[in-house]
């Protein structure tokens, strides 16, 4: 039995002996009370089983419905939780259990001694499913390989492979294409999914309970584990000019279930001591992060015969038996934190941060390639590149993180509040800069030895530090209105980007008002002015193009809430939210995003034994950007320019009753949710494009992507006596997708793309509508 199957025992055998053990004295003794040790303890708790169906009436890849929970059919441990408080004493316990024996499982167990002593222990399982019934022609082996283990498919696949490159697919693309489809069609089902388990436990001791000086002590450590697999794309695609011919030209592409295994582990220890209008903290933090599958490494099934190509141009690539790929490095950490608070004279407080944290990361490097006839033409007698020695074992990666924070708060003018502050966080990358003599490139086919632009083959450590400081005012004007204010000055500095400096100048106002006790609003607005200082670098790229993280930006940023109750059994609350970013001076890339919401709530009482509730949301995006397609070379035509526009809305609605039919006996709870999406992506060509571009910087009509999600649910409770209660629930969900990019998805793409991608193998790792009911019963015992 493995540890997590023990885990899972385990907790189901502690909960279902608590249960019986706690429940049945609660329920055949109206006195809910026990002594132990001579204190007296009030005992509670409460205990959910049930039973419940499911089934699907429409849909086959139905993994969207169960991406977070698992919903299964047969026995439920639903729900389980006592205590014991002390009647007489300070000491208490409680314990809880949910989902108990499924995928999303959480225990949780905390006892202690009020004032002194707490002592926390948790698990928590979450599953992510991401597809059911994926198709794969490589077999896992163990660890990070897999095989191609039909060896007379690897040499059919092998002799179709074309030697020139095809205006269009030939006889021999068609060929790989079908019997790859026949393979996959043979091929076992696989399940894409991870499963997320964290075990924390957290201890706090406090010294001098009662006293003005207090001295805590708090122990932490939490466990993370992530088990499972999900996909990884691999391959190559580059948009080369063909002359006469467009972009066609033939790609590679794999889709592999990554297998993962990471254990991320977190250990921390803090105290703090307090006294009269001051405080100060010290922590610890260790964190450490292992994966057990660090790289990938698989078999070609086109290609059975490691080959050298004879140039770097767009039909030279795949050209390899087998590749490998790194995967996350194992790494770790430490940091040191510092906190205190303390109070001055003329009603002041000062409070401030400061943290520094090291990081670390030195796995060691792969080779170069696994492709044996690749040369290392620029290392003396061109050996293989696979066998040619690294220039460094390992990255040998250092991070060093310094972060401040300081405020000053002052109350000494009559309703007015004066805040003063500054944060520094400091990014400081201490990896050294390593130059490789090259790489296989395109993939793992040829030897380059420098970037398109001449520079060698090198890291780049890039480093940064962000400074933001500001003011801001609060003044109660009068006895309904809070007016606010402020101004703020962010500014970063970066190392080996394409900008040095960026400013930006924040003007914010706020105000809460409540002028009667049944209506409250609360609004607030941000003006910032961001620009960055010197020349833009642009490297390889478009001298035209900024990035949106550098660009010059104006933003806008507006919030809005209201509360309103205007007669007892009736409250009413609605929210608005407006962001706008306009990148005026970028010629090309983001040029403006704009996002607003809004949403509303009611709640209405018309009867003691019945309440309604209703909400709608309405969320928007949309952002614009400007492209442009280039050659084989580093040169631009403006005239192969398209502009995008991405529009994302997402509308949700809901109703429901909570009803006591018969008071303290029956329960009926009735519920309807809706949500709506719908994305569109518009294109258009400002100018006339070349005729080879066609394919490239040509604006399509993308069709709009819709989704749909229906939840009706129903539940009837009818309590027997004060401890026992039995229950029926019913859920219907309902799920439709219409996207044109996974409409078409498939194992084997061929002829369904523009390129010849008939040596493109793809998990088709996706999930599709479906229809679901949840039919239950349950039983519920109090005590």
């Amino acid at each position: 039995m493995n540890a997590n199957k023990l885990v899972r025992w385990v907790g189901s055998a502690f909960f279902s002996l608590g249960f019986l053990l706690l429940a049945l004295p609660g329920i055949l003794y109206a006195e809910q009370e026990i002594e132990l040790d001579g204190r007296k303890f009030t005992l509670f708790g409460e205990g959910q089983i049930g039973v419940q169906l499911k089934e699907f009436s429409h849909g086959t890849r139905t993994s969207k419905f169960e991406e977070y929970r698992e919903v299964h059919r047969g026995f439920n441990f639903d729900l389980f939780q006592f205590g014991l408080e002390g009647k007489d004493n300070p000491y208490y316990l409680r314990g809880s259990g949910t989902n108990i024996d499924r995928d999303d499982q959480s225990f949780d167990l905390t006892f202690g001694k009020y004032g002194e002593l707490m002592v926390n222990f948790s698990w928590d399982e979450i599953p992510h499913f991401f597809s059911r019934g994926s198709k794969s022609l490589l077999t896992h082996t163990g660890g990070g390989n897999f095989v191609f283990a039909n060896t007379t498919a690897r040499q059919f696949f092998t002799d179709n492979d074309p030697n020139s490159p095809p205006a269009a697919p030939d006889t021999g693309d068609v060929a790989t294409a079908n019997l790859a489809r026949a393979l996959i069609n043979d091929a076992p089902d696989l399940n894409l999914r991870l499963q997320r388990r964290r075990a924390k436990g957290d201890i706090l001791y406090s010294l001098y309970p009662g006293s003005d000086l207090r001295w805590n002590f708090r122990f932490r450590i939490d466990n993370e584990d992530k088990e499972g697999n999900r996909a990884l794309s691999t391959g190559t695609y580059e948009r080369r000019l063909v002359p006469g011919l467009g972009d066609t030209f033939r790609v590679l592409g794999i889709e592999l279930p990554e297998p993962l295994d990471h254990q991320t582990t977190q250990i921390g220890f803090a105290t703090d001591l307090s006294g009269d209008g001051w405080i100060v903290n010290l922590g610890y933090d260790y964190m450490n992060f292992s994966n057990d599958t660090t790289r990938l490494h698989w078999q070609n099934p086109f290609n059975n015969t490691d080959e050298l190509a004879p140039g770097a141009g767009a039909f030279n690539r795949g050209r390899f038996a087998e590749a490998q790929i790194q995967l996350f490095p194992d790494n770790h950490s430490h940091a040191v934190t510092g906190s205190g608070s303390v109070f001055l004279p003329f009603k002041t407080q000062f409070t401030g941060s400061l943290s520094h944290t090291w990081l670390f990361q030195d796995d060691r490097f792969l080779p170069f390639t696994l492709n044996s006839a690749i040369l290392a033409t620029n290392a003396p007698g061109s050996p293989q590149a696979a066998t040619l020695p690294l220039p460094e074992r390992s990255l040998d990666g250092e991070i060093r993180i310094l972060t401040q924070s300081y405020a000053l708060t002052n109350r000494a003018i009559k309703d007015t509040t004066l805040n003063l502050f500054y944060r520094y966080y400091d990014y400081d990358n201490q990896t050294a800069r390593i130059v490789f003599p090259g790489y296989a490139a395109n993939p793992d086919s040829f030897w380059t030895t420098e970037f398109d632009d001449g520079s060698p083959i090198a890291n780049v450590p890039k480093s940064y530090t962000k400074q933001n400081a500001g003011m801001d005012i609060s003044w109660h004007a009068l006895r309904t209105l809070t007016l606010k204010t402020g101004y703020e000055y962010e500014r970063w500095n970066r190392d080996n980007r394409e900008t040095d400096v960026t400013d930006e100048h924040i003007a914010k106002a706020a105000l809460d008002f409540k002028p009667f006790s049944w209506l409250s609003a609360r609004a607030s607005y941000r003006h910032g002015d961001r620009q960055f200082k010197g020349r833009y670098v642009s490297g390889l790229e478009f001298a035209g193009l900024r990035k949106f993280d550098q660009a010059n930006r104006i933003r806008d940023l507006a919030d809005v809430m209201v509360q309103v109750t205007p007669l007892d059994p009736l409250s009413l609350s609605g929210t608005f939210r407006y962001l706008n970013d306009e990148f005026n001076d970028s010629d090309f890339g983001v040029k403006r995003q704009h996002e607003y919401g809004f949403g509303f709530d009611a709640n209405y009482t018309p009867l003691k034994w019945m309440t309604l509730y209703g909400f709608y949301a309405n969320d928007f995006g949309k952002f614009k950007m400007s492209n442009i397609s280039r050659t084989g070379s580093l040169d631009f035509n403006p005239a192969n320019a398209w502009d995008s526009s991405v529009d994302d809305r997402t509308q949700s609605v809901g109703a429901g009753l909570n009803a006591a039919l018969i008071p303290n006996r029956l329960t009926l709870n009735l519920g309807y949710h809706f949500t709506r999406s719908i994305g569109k992506i518009l294109t258009t060509n400002p100018n006339p494009i070349e005729a080879d571009f066609r394919s490239g910087a040509q604006a399509f009509p993308f069709p709009d992507t819709r989704s749909q999600l229906h939840n009706i649910m129903a539940m009837l409770t009818y309590k027997l006596n004060q401890y026992v209660t039995i229950g029926a629930r019913y859920a219907f969900e309902r799920y439709r997708l219409n996207d044109f990019a996974w409409d078409t998805l498939q194992p084997v793409l061929f002829p369904n793309t523009l390129d010849n991608a008939a040596r493109f193998l793809l998990l088709d790792s996706r999930y599709s509508n479906y229809d679901v009911h949840v039919l239950g019963g349950f039983l519920r015992v109090q005590f």
